[in-house]
């Protein structure tokens, strides 16, 4: 995360802290809404990309309030990991048949 980006989150945490974890729900309410509007054709690609940046924004706000952001980089690199492997082995069957 950029320095500027920290500062700024920050700043914002600093000011609603305890709206913050309500801020995210209802940023993750409004994803999901535009999710199910995209998968009936009733929304574009730009609406759907400024409510993921939206909840980005949250969670990284998220983990600066609870002091996650070394956990989550280490969970988030295991979990790759076994999604690699997992599409790996998956490949592996369907060449195998």
């Amino acid at each position: 995360m950029k320095n500027e980006d920290r500062i700024l989150f920050q700043d914002a945490i600093d000011l609603w802290r305890d709206d913050q974890v309500i801020q995210t729900f209802e940023e993750l309410g409004e994803l999901i809404d535009i999710l199910a509007k995209m998968n009936r054709g009733r929304a574009s690609s730009r609406d759907l990309a400024s409510e993921v940046v939206d909840v980005g924004i949250m969670l990284d706000q998220l983990k600066i309030m609870f002091d996650i952001e070394v956990e989550c980089e280490q969970i988030r690199i295991h979990k790759l990991t076994k999604l690699k492997n997992r599409i790996r082995s998956h490949m592996n069957m369907r060449h195998n048949i």
